[in-house]
């Protein structure tokens, strides 16, 4: 039944609350050892040794870098400058170039690399980064020539998709046709270029890989000299005699057409020795080759009288020596012969012929014939179209 009071003495500390933001790249280890990646509110709660506690809140934001590269193939040398490498990035971001993975040896011209691995540091307004590795590939070039087409002197045209302008250059290459070097205003009509100018060819390969290269073209308009006709040159056939053509200036160049009866045809003083009237075009060209000029020259023959002779010796001697060995027709002006014939006292035939300076050697089937007076007749055709005939007696000697 006995009792007491007892008193106590109660001290209630209230909990102490905190917190705190920290914006960081990456990742953040929390002051509790936390290591966290991922923005967001963290709580920790600490005891103290009087069995009070404390909470903490830490507000973490965590900053990341989005970089997106692309490899790169290219004909020539590549830029890694260029937008479309580091497409799909984060906007904002500020690029670096280097050729380590640790972003520690800068690489002195990225606008302008060869094949190979670079890097590339990207760099946002928190000051976080991210490096990733480019691969730049370079193509083969191929061999792209282009050699300026030869002058022509208008109407002629000059045709650009002739095989000898890219004459040397890789097979495979597609070609097309352009007005301006950057290539944006097409040539209509490349295989009739009528027009003096400088013209661009595009030269692409099989990987896609363009080239373009000028090309020259030169077109004469009225610098012919106006052709003319010589005045006509008569002589007698087969009589040697010089032709000429006008001096037009030094280094001219001379044909002449058709190549007949002359004995030089790029000469511009030629000799004509033939029995056929010709007339002669003769092609003059400047030192260039273009523009000629075309004159023409007739080179006719005089027309002598046709007076048919025929004639057969008296005596013959067939002794072998090489002077009047055969009895024949002596003819002048006679176009055909239609025979000759020679017979013995007996009026035997002894010898024919239709071939006109063939004769009789005085053998017949195969014996010399003996010193007699033999008998021959003849008929032949002269220049004038009229038959001849003629008939007499020649001895032979011996």
């Amino acid at each position: 039944g006995c009792w007491d009071t007892i008193t106590l003495k109660l001290t209630i500390n209230n909990a102490l609350n905190s917190q705190f933001s920290a914006q960081v790249c990456g990742s953040y280890n929390l002051p509790w050892n936390q290591v966290v990646s991922t923005s967001g509110d963290y709580t920790h709660t600490y005891l103290a040794v009087s069995g009070c506690d404390s909470v903490v809140t830490a507000h973490v934001t965590i900053s990341t870098v989005s970089l997106v590269t692309s490899n790169i193939t290219s004909c020539a040398q590549a830029d890694l400058t260029l937008g479309s490498v580091t497409s799909g990035s984060d906007p904002g971001l500020t690029f670096t170039y280097w050729t380590d993975a640790t972003g520690t040896i800068p690489l002195s011209n990225p606008s302008s690399v060869g094949a190979g691995t670079y890097y590339i540091k990207a760099t946002n307004a928190n000051g976080c980064f991210a490096i990733k590795p480019v691969t730049v590939f370079i193509n083969d070039t191929p061999k792209f020539v282009v050699t300026n087409p030869a002058a022509v002197c208008a109407p002629a045209t000059v045709d650009l998709t002739s095989s000898g302008i890219t004459a040397g250059s890789d097979p495979g290459l597609t070609y097309t046709y352009w007005l301006d070097s950057l290539n944006t205003n097409p040539l209509t009509n490349p295989q009739s270029v009528g027009v003096t100018g400088i013209y661009y060819i595009k030269a692409t390969a099989a990987g896609g890989c363009t080239f373009v290269k000028a090309v020259e073209v030169i077109v004469k308009i009225n610098e012919s000299i106006p052709g003319m006709r010589y005045p006509t040159v008569v002589t007698d056939p087969y009589m040697p005699t010089q032709l000429g053509a006008r001096d037009l200036g030094s280094n001219y160049s001379y044909l002449w057409r058709p190549p007949v009866g002359l004995n030089v045809f790029s000469s511009k003083n030629p000799i004509f020795n033939y029995n056929i009237e010709t007339q002669y075009t003769i092609i003059i060209r400047p030192p260039d080759g273009t523009c000629p000029t075309v004159d023409t020259l007739l080179v006719a023959l005089r027309q002598r009288a046709c007076h048919p002779v025929i004639d057969v010796p008296k005596a013959w001697s067939p002794n072998g020596d090489g002077h009047n060995d055969k009895l024949r027709p002596l003819t002048i002006d006679i176009t055909e012969l239609k025979y000759f014939r020679v017979f013995n006292r007996w009026g035997q035939l002894v010898f024919e012929t239709n071939i006109i300076a063939e004769g009789w050697d005085g053998i017949y089937n195969g014996r010399a014939q003996v010193m007699d007076v033999y008998t021959w007749t003849l008929e032949a055709k002269g220049c004038d179209g009229q038959y001849y005939k003629r008939a007499g007696n020649s001895a032979l000697m011996r």
